[in-house]
């Protein structure tokens, strides 16, 4: 069976836009594998430019709801993102929790749910997973833009959330 797929407003704006990733994107969302995290629900309304993107965007979210396809950040989550940007700068120097809290959010939200986890945001995500989020599973759009290694399929069970940084 096909994971279950979250797409990161990186993906899902320019396919509102544009229908740029259309197969990638009508292809999980017909199949009914398409997941919609709310964090990323709020960045697509932030950034709606029309009364036509928001009707387009109620839409999508009005079917994503009526089939339980919407997940929503656990409260533990906040707690795990701060934790890890305070460690990725006692590591590696400064990261501003507001520049990363909603990619980690989504992130967590895509392993909860056992989720490929699609972006085009990789420098981001890649500085995520190397800081105790590799339990995440990116995946790659066809034309090349991020996700992470292209033919992995995400594991079965969730591994342990913060089980010591070796970095």
């Amino acid at each position: 069976m096909p994971p279950l797929q979250l797409f990161d407003s990186s993906v899902l704006i320019p396919w509102l836009r544009t229908r740029h990733y259309d197969t990638l994107v009508t292809t999980a969302f017909a199949s009914r594998r398409l997941l919609l995290s709310t964090v990323v629900w709020m960045e697509l309304y932030a950034g709606t430019r029309s009364r036509g993107d928001k009707q387009a965007l109620d839409r999508m979210v009005r079917a994503l709801t009526s089939v339980g396809r919407v997940v929503s950040p656990e409260p533990e989550d906040f707690y795990t993102a701060g934790q890890m940007v305070a460690m990725y700068t006692r590591r590696s120097g400064q990261m501003a929790l507001r520049d990363h809290a909603q990619d980690i959010l989504i992130a967590l939200g895509a392993w909860h749910a056992r989720a490929e986890l699609s972006t085009v945001n990789r420098q981001d995500m890649e500085r995520l997973r190397c800081h105790r989020c590799e339990h995440a599973h990116w995946t790659r759009p066809r034309d090349g833009s991020y996700g992470g290694e292209e033919g992995t399929r995400p594991k079965q069970h969730k591994p342990p959330l913060f089980p010591g940084c070796s970095k």
